[in-house]
């Protein structure tokens, strides 16, 4: 009985742990950086340090560089814990790093280049303008065009930005953490005189304080390291955000609005007062650039935080981080259950296995033209063309049998021109073919008729995966209802627990929750956002994900 106690003990630790990976990820980084710092100086050898931590020849790479780079690798790999809880699979996660990791590096430095009150000496080509080592990088550039960059990545994915941007603010946390101790030891990002007798003098760890023993501004000194004040102001707040966020506290955009009053108020009235080498808009006369932009992400993060959360129907409608956590790991549990349970996946055709919605559409639009002339689709109908079947989706404006019937026809009559041209998604033929290597059945569940899907198969060379076709005419109730699907199993001999369903409709989504089959929808689907309302159980940004569910 004890040694079961502590086994349950044991489970729900590690259960906790598995729940909460983001903690000791946290505590790997802050080793791998304490590590880094011993290594850079040397086991806290005597300062000055040198910046340099690599020269082979005329080549040199600098401990500013390793930092930042080491910055950016930890903020990626915190993703890769964090994203699983909005949805966002790790092929996109690298898509995104791909494009807004060097987007936001070109934007720190050309933030940099523009409010430079030297620039006119400093930059007199692009070279100088893209030479990092003349000059430096300006955190609020990159805040600004990693923003933009995300609500573009957003779009193109379709996926919630307002999540995505609470995932990047702990990725520029963990960044500026991290990169902040590559301005020690190029001995900048300082503030003013640090006076001896002062209490900071006193409790700083002697590396520190005397690597801040530079000529600056006011002589040889001892200055104020700015780079650690921001470097653990940032520290909190990172940990803050992981334990808040466990709790139902924190909605979804609640970080990046708290993120920016933040920083806006410790960067633009506790740090950017202090430093010595200040960015100016207009010169050296001018406004300090960074404690005007530092108010603005104060009084922006304000707005979302205070009026727009509670205002705006886009962000009011957001759940609590906690319950997108939590369902995550509903999610996995899930996953568990049926690893090496499934015998069976079963696909809807067009818009998940065939790239042939915007297709659709367009036969939808002849047909309309010519049997319904007056009326005028708007883009919503033309959505709504996809999924239902053809019976369906005409009798929605017309109660005249022969009309509907007559309209039916003459969308065949091109489907049979036009429908050899549609082509299937990237990857599809790798997942069948991996599918059958694991005796795994695969079924195909469509409203188009049986003649239909299988040309759209055979022409992508799918068919001799396929061991079942159930079309329009195999069932007299067609999705959302279940009977489809039903057939499926009878004829599998399977039941729902031991199936999947793939399809991109809120249709397909309600037609598997009625016979419990643990459904998937596809992130490329033109009706995303009504597939999210369904709550399917998983969504996967190509097929080839399938295979992880298996």
């Amino acid at each position: 009985m004890k040694n079961e106690t502590k086994f349950k003990k044991s489970n729900k630790f590690f259960d906790f742990i598995n729940e909460n990976r983001e903690f000791p990820a946290a505590l790997l980084m802050i080793i791998g950086v304490f590590l880094l710092i011993i290594i850079a100086t040397k086991g806290f050898s005597t300062p000055p340090y040198s910046a340099r931590a690599i020269k082979i020849g005329s080549f040199e790479i600098a401990w500013y560089a390793i930092f930042i780079l080491t910055g950016i690798v930890f903020a990626a790999i915190m993703g890769l814990y964090e994203s699983r809880k909005i949805g966002l699979s790790k092929s996109s996660l690298y898509d995104g790093l791909l494009i807004i990791v060097p987007l936001s590096i070109l934007g720190a430095r050309l933030y940099y280049v523009l409010f430079d009150p030297n620039k006119a000496a400093n930059y007199h080509s692009i070279i100088d303008v893209l030479n990092f080592t003349n000059g430096g990088l300006a955190i609020h550039g990159a805040i600004i065009v990693a923003f933009i960059g995300t609500i573009v990545f957003c779009k193109v994915k379709k996926v919630n930005f307002w999540a995505v941007a609470d995932l990047l603010v702990l990725g520029f946390l963990i960044g500026q953490i991290v990169g902040r101790w590559g301005n020690f030891f190029n001995q900048e990002a300082h503030g003013g005189v640090l006076q001896t007798t002062s209490v900071v003098f006193k409790v700083l760890p002697k590396f520190i304080r005397e690597q801040m023993y530079i000529h600056g501004p006011e002589g040889l000194n001892y200055y104020h390291p700015t780079f650690l004040y921001e470097s653990v102001l940032n520290f909190i707040a990172l940990i803050a955000f992981l334990i808040l966020r466990r709790f139902k506290v924190l909605k979804v955009g609640d970080t990046l609005a708290i993120y920016l009053m933040w920083y806006g108020l410790m960067r633009g009235l506790v740090i950017e007062p202090m430093r010595t080498d200040p960015l100016y808009i207009g010169g050296f006369e001018g406004v300090r650039a960074n404690i005007l932009l530092s108010l603005v992400l104060l009084f922006g993060g304000g707005l979302i935080l205070l009026i727009f959360k509670y205002t705006l129907p886009v962000l009011k409608k957001l759940p609590y981080y906690y319950d997108a956590s939590r369902e995550d790991v509903k999610r996995e549990q899930l996953v568990k259950e049926k690893t090496g349970n499934t015998k069976a996946v079963l696909f809807d055709l067009d818009g998940t296995i065939l790239n042939s919605a915007k297709k659709i559409i367009k036969r939808y639009e002849i047909t309309f033209a010519k049997h319904f002339p007056d009326i005028e689709l708007t883009k919503e109908d033309k959505i709504d063309f996809i999924g239902p079947t053809l019976y369906q989706t005409f009798a929605k404006y017309s109660d005249d049998e022969k009309l509907i019937e007559e309209a039916v026809l003459t969308y065949r009559e091109n489907a049979e021109i036009t429908q050899r041209k549609d082509q299937a998604y990237p990857g599809v033929r790798q997942t069948f073919r991996r599918l059958k290597e694991l005796n795994i059945k695969i079924g195909i569940v469509t409203s188009k008729s049986t003649k239909a899907a299988q040309l759209g198969l055979e022409q992508n060379k799918l068919m001799d995966y396929v061991d079942l076709i159930i079309g329009f005419e195999d069932v007299i109730e067609h999705k959302p209802h279940p009977a489809s699907l039903e057939k499926a199993l009878d004829i599998f001999n399977l039941r729902s627990s031991e199936v999947i369903y793939v399809g991109d409709h809120e249709n397909d989504v309600e037609a598997a929750k009625r016979i419990e089959i643990m459904v998937v929808g596809v992130n490329y689907s033109l009706r995303r956002d009504k597939l999210l309302a369904a709550e399917p159980d998983f969504m996967v940004d190509n097929i080839e994900e399938i295979l992880k569910l298996i």
